[in-house]
């Protein structure tokens, strides 16, 4: 007895399009997953077999939300036909007429006859008695199901992920990634972390985050300071008197030639915006001490 007897569950673009997307994302993980090259000595390339499967599975798991089932049977026989009669196809069409058709077109008539399969040949609405699984039964299923998504990415990222260098040369993602753990850079950031934990332990977290409120310089007072080269807090008259320094130093009409004047100009303009930065900057202050004066 279905849900609306007589009947079959009405097309659905967006269904469709849904076992089209996730076919498509569950074949292609599949495919990458499987290494390039041997490992330990063997191929691992007869692995591709899988792909029309997991294409199936994706459209059968589409196919099965809500109010509407059916079984694997037509998406997995159509998905694992395409390839089997397409590739004697291919040759003949090639041979024939010249044109060749590549992998990317194989792959999309492949998902697109599993998905029109399962909607023309399975599709069904579901049974209003129908037991649907348990918490826990669903919970390990999902899990399972999450797992195995992590360990194809995984074999994905440590077999066939490349790293393309300064050079132009490719480096495996694993060997990449061991070279980045040990590389300058990641110590110096793996120290400050250390450095945050052991300042952390000892002053409070409170302390830590005004402290790194302060290190990230969010008013660009800091950075001004840095430019005009002055120490972090000089006085109004010492910000006054540098800014007039520099922009004599700095100004475009001392350059002597196209290159310099260019470099002399964007450093005119950086000391241009570090005083006005520091001037407005102070200029808030001053207003707000005077408003907190008053009110007292």
């Amino acid at each position: 007895m279905g849900l609306i007897n007589g009947s079959e569950p009405p097309f659905s673009t967006v269904r469709f399009t849904g076992m089209v997307v996730v076919a498509y994302l569950f074949s292609t993980v599949v495919s990458l997953a499987i290494p390039e090259d041997n490992v330990g000595g063997l191929s691992w390339q007869w692995l591709h077999i899988f792909t029309p499967l997991a294409a199936a599975l994706g459209v059968w798991a589409v196919g099965n939300i809500g109010h509407e089932t059916g079984s694997l049977k037509w998406p997995l026989i159509c998905a694992y036909l395409v390839p089997m009669v397409g590739n004697p196809l291919k040759s003949f069409i090639f041979d024939k007429w010249g044109y060749d058709i590549d992998e990317s077109t194989s792959f999309a008539i492949m998902i697109l006859s599993a998905a029109w399969s399962f909607d023309h040949l399975e599709k069904r609405w579901r049974p209003k008695n129908q037991k649907t699984p348990g918490t826990l039964k669903r919970i390990i299923v999902i899990s399972m199901c999450c797992l195995l998504y992590m360990a194809l990415w995984s074999s994905y990222l440590y077999f066939n992920a490349k790293v393309t260098d300064e050079e132009g040369d490719e480096v495996p993602f694993h060997e990449a990634l061991g070279h980045f753990f040990s590389s300058p850079w990641w110590l110096d950031v793996k120290q400050s972390f250390i450095d945050v934990w052991q300042f952390a332990q000892e002053h409070g977290w409170m302390e830590t985050w005004r402290q790194i409120v302060t290190l990230s310089d969010p008013s660009g007072e800091q950075n001004a300071f840095k430019v005009l080269e002055l120490r972090s807090g000089a006085t109004q008259t010492e910000i006054k008197n540098q800014c007039r320094t520099l922009a004599v130093k700095y100004h475009p009409d001392k350059a002597k030639d196209d290159i310099t004047k260019k470099d002399v100009q964007n450093r005119f303009f950086e000391v241009q915006q570090a005083c006005e930065l520091l001037s407005n900057s102070r200029a808030k202050r001053r207003r707000r001490n005077k408003q907190f004066n008053e009110e007292l």
